[in-house]
């Protein structure tokens, strides 16, 4: 009889802890999701976007050759491409993206991030990230997406890509060598 009551204590103390965690959990997609909107001041509440001048949130993901990719005290500009492989106007700008990879000044370079693995084939000089975590943290709510980051992790430019490439090499044309039309 003392076994039975033990084992029953036990079960019902791993269902305690499996159920804690699964309100953990459930506690942080709440927190992650109120943390997206602000309090405007005028008695509206409004979606929180990042905005140009502010520091670029770190990403601690590691790109496909696991590494790192550092925002800060950097010479170089850095183009973050939010991008799905589900989006019709992503999947055009993904078979452009050699064209803007190969024509990058030497002060530039193109990092896409998605939230899963990307359906067609990674180019070389293209940094690859695949994680949901950066999408939360840079406030990304649709795709594509662009933000552009200096040297010293400022953001300088952000924006919605509705229009696709042409949209793109217009906010990218002074890290560019192509003549933007």
């Amino acid at each position: 009889m003392g076994n039975f009551i033990l084992i029953g204590l036990i079960i019902i103390s791993i269902l305690v802890i499996v159920e804690m965690w699964f309100m953990f959990k459930l506690a942080k997609m709440v927190v992650d999701f109120l943390n997206r909107f602000q309090y405007s001041g005028n008695g509206e509440i409004v979606m929180r976007n990042i905005e140009v001048g502010q520091k670029a949130p770190v990403i601690n993901s590691k790109n496909q050759h696991g590494k790192t990719i550092d925002l800060y005290n950097s010479k170089e500009y850095k183009i973050l491409l939010f991008k799905d492989k589900h989006c019709g106007t992503c999947q055009e700008i993904s078979k452009k993206l050699p064209t803007i990879s190969e024509n990058l000044k030497s002060n530039a370079r193109l990092i896409v991030v998605q939230k899963e693995h990307p359906s067609e084939e990674m180019i070389p000089n293209i940094d690859y990230i695949i994680d949901q975590e950066v999408f939360n943290d840079y406030l990304v709510n649709s795709v594509p997406n662009l933000f552009i980051v200096d040297g010293d992790g400022n953001i300088v430019k952000t924006t919605n890509l509705i229009g696709g490439f042409e949209d793109i090499l217009d906010e990218i044309s002074s890290l560019i060598k192509l003549k933007v039309s």
